[in-house]
């Protein structure tokens, strides 16, 4: 999944601008590099990621590659 198609994602989830998504997507990116930095990084957290930006569990994909 392009980072395009899951920041248009977060915009509808969020009702925000798109450069408000793009903050809260690099956010949840950082904090996932941080747990996979730490060797903590476990599935349930692609999971979580999403939730918080309140995009389907199809997205986690795009997390995966970019880590």
């Amino acid at each position: 999944m392009k980072r395009s198609e899951v920041i248009r994602r977060v915009m509808r989830s969020c009702d925000c601008c798109d450069e408000e998504a793009k903050e809260l997507l690099d956010k949840e990116m950082e904090t996932l590099a941080e747990l996979c930095h730490m060797g903590q990084l476990r599935e349930q957290d692609f999971e979580l990621a999403c939730a918080t930006l309140g995009i389907g569990a199809e997205c986690e994909s795009y997390f995966i590659e970019c880590l």
